[in-house]
């Protein structure tokens, strides 16, 4: 499957456990470059994402997504973002092209922010 990842809107995979979410978002990442995938639960730490997205990855591949929370509509919105780093001064970051994979995620198909994809 080929896919054009773009800034400013994720691509949300879904579907059952173990059907082939996460190897799919690899290919599609690693085709844009360099990616790091995370827990959807480091995502509520603001010092785990800054850890994260100050490595400057092309793509952030987030597994394991329950819900889609307003921080992370912000993340997608925005073309920069504050990373906070535990005992460093904070750096601002270009927002990697984001690929959300869960079972059953309460998205709205119709936002202009994501690209649903059912397998």
């Amino acid at each position: 499957m080929t896919y054009e990842l773009k800034h400013g809107k994720a691509l949300v995979i879904i579907g059952p456990q173990g059907c082939g979410k996460s190897k799919l978002a690899r290919e599609i990442a690693g085709a844009h470059g360099v990616f790091i995938e995370i827990d959807a639960a480091d995502m509520r730490s603001p010092l785990m994402l800054g850890a994260v997205l100050a490595q400057q990855p092309d793509v952030l591949i987030i597994d394991n997504a329950q819900r889609v929370s307003d921080h992370l509509e912000a993340l997608i919105a925005n073309e920069y973002v504050l990373c906070q780093r535990r005992g460093r001064k904070s750096i601002t970051v270009k927002t990697p092209r984001i690929i959300i994979c869960g079972l059953n995620l309460d998205v709205d198909a119709h936002s202009s922010r994501f690209d649903v994809v059912a397998i």
